[in-house]
């Protein structure tokens, strides 16, 4: 390319209609056309380009070349007239030219010479018309064929008669000037979403909507290939490519993103090559209108008057829906979406202005409803409540409802829950700690005469429900404190003999909730001291003392279950703190660990310190002599012993050496079971030292841990935490008393009611652990049956067979109804007196604080509960989780 571009560069180009040449002596005049018409060519060539003498030939490579020059000649010249072709000023030698007078009959053209333009040149022909009288007037033809880089250049014509001439001349150029073409399909990417693809060959204008772009495609071929710029009257585009398919075509991709909505441009694209340059231009616009809102009237805003589950609410009305239930359904009207469509948004703002977009999905889903855009929100929560409209935008603009908005409020439904947490009031009775508290759950509460009380009715509600109280199905009015409030003084309300129903309902726009309770009356309870001994029997101790919930009947005392005091809310007395058996101990020999072994596996000693320790009167310990727990009738321990000797074997007399760490290991055992299901129990195994029989397999003797300790084993664990599941500090198993055994004699059974009891609730539980429920039956008997003196055998029952059968006279039910048969077997005294077996003395057992779980309260090891008063019976028992 750059040979070609300097060897062009040579010479200047031009072209010329005619050319005279200038009056010599014999005053001949020369004049040569460039006529366009070729005659007849001998044969046809591919690519040719042809033309008159004095205009540029751009060809290329292995394309054809026909030049055509015509002479006149005014006047009569004085010698002949002969005409000659130079390249690039040098002479065309022809090898065989034309004689003056030689006018024979011959065609109109016919071959004159062939030419050797360089070496090797076989292409190049020289055509030259044989007419009548040459003379006056001729042609003559240059037919370059077969082009390469050398056929480029000048070439010049010329015709002489003596000294008068005239020339005219043509360049040969190798190459073509840029001209707009068709691209390629495969020249073009897919066309864009929201684009429109144009070739600028094929269109001189284009118009979209406002939201659609151009792409504008321009392919320009010649030689060299051209370079192609692109532009636009707003320089809104950009050329985003450009590529050359091969080596003579140039392919431009211009981007002319969406317009404003009637707006123009106009883009040209032009090319420039070393031969020339070639451009187009295409007008391209753009339109699109505004989306209207509706023109009807908005309707009245107004408050809510009540709420639902279901609410559908226009544009300037207030959607009154319930928090958490049902769905809100906003609808705005659009006449007119606007050209191209428009895309709706929703907006929400809240109640601190804070705006957000309104996203499809989840509780939220837009719909489509004729001209009503709708949308619907599942199950409200309290940070949808706010203010909605929409937003219609295109690229000709937006419109919105922002002045005529739906608001959302969020209102629930009364919900009376007892365990509600609730502020009380500053001077109810709920605040008086005088009082006990109860709560309206539906259920039937005991309360103790001694202390007033105060219900309650806490609910949750939005807005806050105003409270009315129903007693025993009418209407009342307390003897102190508010009728319309979430609690009811019931001072001088409770009697024994009524039923003390007392209804609370909770009431807001949302709805209205109702509960009852009913109050039964019972005797007071209070706490009595309970004397479990001293904690210690020497070294000075306290005396510990538990509190057990007694119910008071005139001048009669008997213990009830301690939960019932907890439920009543009765004060805990303060529990005093008295010493006892503050006397000395008996002296104790406190030992210390033995020292390392001196032999390190062979037989050695090992020493330990021994003291003797007392406790005094005051609980302190202090070191005394040895004699004084000689003295007091103990035996000193050993101070110093053998140790390793386990490690000796003899053998001939001679101690084996030192034993080797692969001949003992730790054995484990299986774990045991966990203590309890939660993250609080443990389980254990036995971890033992044993020496490996090389001769007979297997584990041998068992050693001491110390031996495969020192013999470089770690010794496992024996005790680990278990348990998956969290413990619950709350809840624990009430077991209440026995009842009586289902027979009178011989073999039975007895229940007894086991609850779970949550001491934070102060009521039934689920959170107990169920594997350590404690039994709530087993056996029991009231001592043997015995025989009456009217024994016989029941009828239709083959006791004579059925005796033989082991254990079957030695139960009730079989004696009862073979009585004459098991005579022999059981001894039957001619006089009966019933016994009964006394079970023992059941302690009284407590519950503790009600910020602490319940457990059972244990006497001293060694020592005896004292008895329940005479006539009282076994109250609840807390096991503890």
């Amino acid at each position: 390319m750059i040979m070609k571009i300097a060897f062009l560069l040579i010479f200047s180009l031009f072209s010329i209609n005619s050319v005279s040449g200038g009056n010599g002596a014999s005053g001949v005049t020369f004049s040569i056309t460039n006529e366009e018409a070729p005659g007849t060519r001998p044969d046809s060539i591919p690519d040719l380009i042809e033309g008159g003498i004095g205009r540029d030939f751009y060809t290329k490579v292995d394309g054809g070349v026909y030049i055509r020059a015509d002479y006149s000649v005014e006047g009569t010249p004085e010698q002949e007239v002969n005409v000659r072709w130079f390249k690039d000023g040098v002479p065309i030698i022809f090898n065989n030219q034309r004689v003056p007078g030689d006018n024979p009959p011959v065609p109109s053209f016919s071959i004159t010479s062939s030419v050797e333009l360089f070496p090797g040149d076989t292409q190049t022909r020289v055509y030259q018309d044989r007419t009548v009288n040459p003379d006056q007037s001729g042609s003559a033809i240059l037919y370059l064929t077969g082009i390469d880089p050398r056929h480029a250049g000048r070439y010049t014509f010329e015709v002489f008669s003596g000294s008068d001439t005239a020339s005219a001349s043509s360049n040969v150029i190798l190459g073509t000037p840029p001209n707009l073409i068709t691209t390629p399909p495969d020249s073009k990417d897919p066309p864009r979403e929201d684009f429109q693809q144009i070739d600028l060959n094929l269109s001189d204008n284009s118009r979209v909507t406002c939201d659609t772009g151009f792409e504008v495609y321009a392919t320009f071929d010649g030689d060299p290939a051209p370079t192609v710029t692109c532009t636009d009257t707003l320089g809104a585009g950009e050329q985003e490519a450009q590529s050359n398919a091969d080596s003579l075509q140039t392919s431009v991709l211009y981007t002319v993103p969406p317009l404003p909505p009637s707006t123009t441009t106009v883009v040209t694209c032009t090319a420039v090559n070393d031969h020339g340059t070639d451009s187009k231009s295409i007008t391209l616009s753009s339109f699109g209108t505004l989306p209207r809102l509706s023109s009807l009237p908005p309707p009245a805003r107004v408050t809510c008057s009540r709420a639902d589950a279901v609410v559908a609410a226009q544009r300037n009305e207030i959607a009154c829906g319930l928090l958490n239930n049902g769905q809100v359904t906003i609808s705005h009207a659009l006449d007119q979406e606007g050209i191209p469509p428009s895309t709706i948004t929703w907006r929400h703002r809240d109640s601190f202005g804070v705006e957000r977009n309104i996203v499809e999905g989840g509780r939220y889903t837009t719909t489509r409803a004729g001209q009503n855009r709708v949308l619907t929100i599942q199950r409200p929560q309290l940070a949808d409540e706010g203010d909605y409209f929409l937003i219609a935008e295109n690229c000709a603009g937006s419109v919105t409802t922002q002045n005529v908005l739906t608001t959302l409020e969020l209102y629930m439904r009364p919900d009376i829950q007892p365990n509600q947490p609730i502020v009380p009031p500053e001077g109810s009775c709920q605040d008086d700690p005088n009082y006990i508290t109860i709560n309206v759950q539906g259920r039937d509460e005991v309360v103790s005469d001694n202390r007033p009380v105060c219900i309650t009715c806490p609910s949750t509600g939005i807005p806050d429900p105003v409270y009315s109280w129903i007693r025993d199905g009418e209407a009342f009015v307390p003897v102190q404190g508010p009728s319309n409030a979430p609690f009811l003084d019931a001072a001088g309300l409770l009697f024994r003999d009524q039923p003390n129903c007392f209804q609370c309902s909770a009431t807001n726009i949302a709805g209205v909730d109702t509960s009852e309770v009913c109050v039964q009356l019972g005797l007071p309870l209070d706490y009595r001291l309970q004397n479990n001994g001293c904690t210690k029997t020497c070294g000075g101790g306290v005396i510990d003392f538990s509190l057990v919930c007694v119910e008071i009947e005139g001048k009669t005392e008997r213990p009830v279950a301690t939960d019932l005091c907890i439920a009543q809310q009765i004060p805990r007395p303060p529990i005093p703190s008295t010493s006892c058996n503050e006397v000395p101990c008996p002296p104790q020999f406190l030992l210390a660990a033995w020292s390392t072994c001196s032999s390190s596996c062979e037989e050695g000693v090992r020493s330990r310190q021994v003291r003797c320790r007392q406790i005094g009167a005051n609980g302190l310990q202090t070191d005394v002599g040895i004699a004084v727990c000689v003295n007091a009738g103990l035996t000193a321990p050993e101070s110093v012993e053998p140790c390793n000797v386990i490690l000796r074997v003899r053998r001939t007399g001679n101690l084996n050496p030192c034993p080797v760490p692969e001949n003992f290991v730790f054995e484990t055992s299986p774990w045991s079971a966990c203590t309890q299901a939660c993250h609080k129990g443990r389980r254990t195994r036995t971890v033992r030292c044993r020496e490996i029989d090389r001769v007979r397999g297997g584990l041998g003797r068992v050693y001491e841990d110390e031996v495969c300790i020192r013999l470089g084993h770690v010794k496992p664990a024996n005790i680990e935490v278990c348990g998956s599941g969290p413990c619950n500090q709350y809840g624990s198993w009430l077991c209440f008393a026995w009842q009586s055994c289902s027979t009178s004699c011989g073999e039975g059974g007895r229940l007894r009611e086991v609850l779970c009891y949550d001491t934070l609730t102060k009521s039934e539980s689920n959170n107990c652990q169920v594997t350590n429920r404690p039994s709530s039956f087993e056996k029991c008997s009231e001592g043997p049956c015995l025989l009456t003196p009217e024994c016989v055998d029941s009828r239709g029952i083959q006791c004579s067979v059925l005796r033989y059968t082991s254990g079957l006279c030695e139960s009730y039910g079989y004696v009862r109804l073979c009585c004459k048969t098991c005579e022999d077997i059981i001894y039957r005294p001619t006089t009966t007196t019933p016994t009964t077996t006394t079970p023992p003395p059941t302690t009284t057992t407590t519950l503790p604080a009600t910020t602490q779980p319940p457990a059972t309260t244990q006497p001293p090891p060694g020592t005896i509960p004292p008895p329940l008063p005479p006539g009282s019976t076994p109250v609840a028992t807390v096991l503890p989780q």
